[in-house]
């Protein structure tokens, strides 16, 4: 048979294929037409539902037991043809199909030439193949794999959408040994990933899942112009993607075992290659394995590592394929070359490490979510702290290196002896510094005249004459009268006084300017940092403007106290690079070691929990619809059925799948360059490509530089619709890539609950939650995962208030009710 074949994205798992819907009664499955369905409800009133939904039409009666064998990845709806009536999965009795056989509706005798559909699965259209299996799926293990149910992404098919399917070749059994796996690496592209329908195109939307009770139409129409292949042009351009990827496959062991290269455990899971290529090691029992899937996500599942799904990454619109771009640029610019591969599997990804598996498990989700959430708020205290030394130096802080830097500049205090000699002898007169003027004439003057010394030597007297206004002593225009009174007061029984009150031991007092000199109040050479007392009391001032030292000796007790041990090892950590006069906090190479540890984002910035674990919140999806939005226009205009076309004819190609008897002819006929041989050890020399392949390179070729000429194009809207995929693509791309790389970098460890508790500190802590004070998207995360159901309702309008309440909170409103 030449044809095409199709299938719709709904499938089903353990789909039992006899069931029993009375006592002694028994219903097959089946696949019909709507002519036919319409025959059996004319015949009974009763319409009901089997199995996982399944449509029977009778009346069931319990118990309900299922019978015989389970199929899997049976598809809802079938074409046997392009040009034939849809089919949908039914329950039949035996005398339904005794009514169907006997009406042969489709002239294609069916009373007496059986003709089957997937997975062996009974087909009453006709011209599905005849006996012995020859149509559809001819292995229980056939190769269209598990797609998606639906699309996270876009109600309008968005990434994934519908999955078109041609027959496959035989299937991968369990228990299969190495050297069979290695016989039959013929299949894995087809068993890998689905292939996807003969004719694509079309921008109706993703994969028919209609019905009763849907208000779609029981059975789907699909259009004239669109051909069969449903789903949108993205979609069919990554599952084209998915088709040529080269990632690994793996098998998981099923029998304990041993080889030469190791010992394997049942339910390890290996590269195929590794698998593939081990050897018996003696007499141990030799491990058999069979081949599982890389990821069973929520779209779909996914045999093969999603690295090697490429196609279209150098392309002039990797959308189309569903891929991320080669290269693509972070947010700083530079180029990023770790993340190949396919978009829609890394969403996929995202998807199940915040839930656990394709299925959601609370225990996982909240022990992931506190753990992101501890994470992302350390993480962004360091972040903010890298950020402060890379736009900050020393010189900044005033230091010149981090002995200065970590004794907040105390260490200059601590040098020589004659400043703490000084500071000492002058006694009570450091309870000036924090007016900000010690050392100064103005402030000795001050000083002497507060504790009651302004008679002796006529100090006030002096002062008022001279003109001073004791209400503003500080102005600099009094320093020199002032320093002249002060020169005034030389007798010796007035200085004794003097410094009896203020407690100074002054060895060689002159005059009450000796508290202005470093080198007088010390009877010691001045081998200090600064010059005089005022510019000391400068510097302590910046520093210690609320200093409470009584006395001399309490602030010389306090400067010995500090810590200035800070060796060369700690100072070499600024690096050798300067920063205009100053050196930075920290070298780029220990700024650069310690991100490694976090979270990235814009600018090195503070991240949010969305940057981590977010994708299960929606908060890729504005990016993803105005992407599908673009690829929708861009299909509009006369380029859309040149891509649909050219990636139909991939699918086809890579599938070796001949439409004509000349296509038969051709690829037998051809002699590849060069010719296959043998070698002189009789090893097998594997010759150039073959006819498929090379009408794969050549159709791959054409694509790309069909993709060059529309972004090279300046007529009409093409350009603003090339930039709008491109641009809201990368914002996806890098979006996605921060958040995987984050949550590796995060390395969480999900343990199993020990108690309840953690639900009940999980729920209490909603409100906050709502709130989120921190602003790291807890809120949006939690909202985005919520349910359309009273559970999600609930907890959407306990976040809501959260948020509300600490709105109100902050702007003076009393907050009465809560949930």
């Amino acid at each position: 048979m030449f044809g095409t074949q199709w299938y719709s994205n709904r499938r089903f798992v353990d789909l039992p294929r006899q069931w029993s819907y009375a006592p002694g009664q028994v219903a097959i499955l089946a696949y019909i037409t709507e002519p036919e369905s319409e025959l059996l409800k004319s015949k009974t009133a009763d319409e009901s539902t089997g199995p996982q939904g399944i449509t029977f039409y009778g009346t069931v009666a319990g118990p309900n037991v299922n019978v015989g064998e389970l199929v899997n990845y049976a598809p809802l709806y079938w074409l046997s043809e392009l040009d034939h009536p849809m089919t949908r999965l039914t329950y039949l009795t035996v005398e339904q199909i005794q009514i169907i056989e006997a009406a042969d509706l489709h002239n294609s005798n069916i009373g007496s030439e059986h003709h089957y559909g997937p997975q062996n699965i009974p087909s009453y259209n006709g011209s599905g193949g005849g006996d012995g299996n020859t149509s559809g799926e001819t292995s229980s293990q056939s190769g269209i794999g598990n797609p998606a149910e639906s699309d996270p992404f876009s109600s309008s098919g968005g990434i994934p959408g519908d999955i078109g399917g041609y027959s496959t070749i035989g299937g991968f059994e369990p228990g299969s040994t190495p050297a069979e796996v290695a016989a039959g690496m013929c299949l894995a592209s087809a068993y890998a990933n689905p292939p996807v329908a003969a004719i694509g195109g079309g921008d109706s939307g993703g994969g028919y899942d209609g019905g009763p009770g849907t208000g779609v139409p029981f059975f789907p129409t699909i259009g004239p112009n669109s051909g069969v292949y449903s789903g949108s042009l993205s979609s069919l351009g990554n599952m084209v993607a998915m088709a040529l990827g080269t990632g690994e496959y793996q098998v998981k062991i099923l029998t304990a075992g041993v080889a030469a290269q190791g010992s394997f455990e049942v339910g390890q899971t290996v590269p195929i290659t590794t698998w593939a290529n081990l050897t018996p090691a003696g007499r141990a029992p030799f491990p058999t394995a069979q081949l599982a899937p890389y990821s069973v996500g929520y779209i779909r599942e996914y045999w093969q590592d999603p690295a090697g799904a490429t196609f279209g990454a150098n392309s002039a619109i990797p959308a189309l394929t569903g891929v991320f771009p080669d290269p693509f640029t972070n947010f700083g610019g530079a180029p990023i070359t770790d993340r190949p591969g396919n978009f829609v599997a890394y969403a996929d990804l995202q998807m199940q490490r915040l839930s656990g598996s394709n299925s959601w498990d609370n225990a996982h989700f909240m022990n992931v979510f506190n753990q992101a959430l501890g994470w992302v708020l350390t993480s962004n205290d360091y972040l903010a702290a890298l950020q402060n030394a890379q736009s900050n130096t020393l010189s900044n802080f005033g230091s010149a290196n981090y002995r200065d830097f970590v004794s907040q500049g105390f260490d200059k205090y601590q040098q020589g002896l004659a400043l703490r000699k000084a500071l000492i002898n002058v006694g009570t007169m450091v309870q000036v510094i924090p007016e900000g003027f010690f050392g100064t004439p103005n402030a000795v003057a001050k000083f002497l005249v507060d504790i009651g010394l302004g008679s002796v030597g006529s100090l006030s007297e002096k002062l008022y004459t001279a003109g001073v206004n004791f209400d503003d002593i500080y102005n600099p225009g009094y320093v020199n009268p002032i320093t002249n009174i002060l020169n005034t007061i030389t007798n010796q029984a007035d200085l004794v006084v003097i410094q009896d009150v203020v407690e100074s031991t002054i060895p060689k007092i002159f005059s009450p300017m000796a508290y202005t000199s470093i080198e007088i109040a010390s009877g010691l050479t001045n081998d200090s940092a600064f010059p005089n007392f005022a510019a000391f009391g400068r510097d302590i001032f910046q520093r210690a403007p609320g200093l409470s030292s009584l006395t001399g000796v309490s602030l010389v007790a306090l400067i010995d106290s500090v810590q200035t041990d800070i060796t060369a090892n700690v100072e070499a950590i600024t690096g050798n690079v300067t920063v205009g006069n100053s050196v930075p906090l920290l070298s780029q190479s220990i700024i650069d070691s310690l991100r490694t540890y976090l979270p990235l984002g814009a600018g090195n910035g503070p991240v949010s929990i969305l940057n981590v674990i977010g994708t299960g919140s929606g908060y890729l999806l504005d990016g993803i619809r105005a992407v599908n939005l673009a690829i929708s226009q861009l299909y509009a205009t006369d380029y859309g059925p040149q891509i649909r076309d050219i990636l139909t004819e991939i699918s086809r190609f890579q599938s070796a799948y001949a439409l004509t008897e000349e296509e038969v002819k051709a690829a037998a006929s051809f002699t590849p360059v060069p010719a296959p041989g043998v070698a002189a050890d009789g090893s097998f020399i594997p010759g150039g490509p073959n006819y498929w392949q090379t009408k794969v390179e050549a159709k791959k070729t054409q694509y790309l530089n069909l993709l060059s000429a529309i972004a090279a194009d300046p007529t009409g809207e093409i350009p603003t619709i090339v930039a709008q995929i491109n641009e809201n693509w990368l914002w996806c791309c890098r979006t996605l890539y921060y958040e995987m790389l984050n949550y590796n970098r995060a390395n969480f460890t999900v343990t199993a609950f020990n108690d309840n508790s953690q639900y009940l500190s999980f729920v209490s802590s909603l409100p906050s939650y709502g709130a989120d004070p921190q602003n790291i998207g807890t809120d949006y995360l939690l909202y985005g995962i919520c349910l359309p159901n009273e559970a999600g309702d609930t907890v959407k309008a306990v976040l809501g208030q959260g948020k509300t309440n600490q709105i109100l909170g902050e702007n003076g409103v009393l907050v009465k009710n809560i949930i």
